[in-house]
């Protein structure tokens, strides 16, 4: 049975102790993240994502604000 995974040395820093590790990865060398990587990965998604809502939001608080100057109620449209 074959995987497709490999063994295969990386310096760098886990939790918190910089040393040489030995790290999962494909076949072809591409590192697989560890769990703590994919948390901060999904991390960073969720703060972009919430950035964008927060655009969005402020931007039909602006266009609502703009239609009732306009006499217009945007609770109709």
């Amino acid at each position: 049975l074959q995987l497709g995974l490999a063994l295969v040395t990386w310096s760098g820093s886990y939790r918190g102790v910089e040393a040489v590790w030995l790290r999962r990865a494909t076949i072809e060398g591409k590192l697989l993240p560890t769990g703590h990587e994919c948390a901060i990965k999904e991390q960073e998604k969720a703060t972009v994502a919430e950035q964008k809502a927060t655009v969005a939001e402020q931007r039909a608080e602006k266009l609502a604000a703009r239609l009732r100057e306009m006499r217009i109620n945007p609770e109709d449209l």
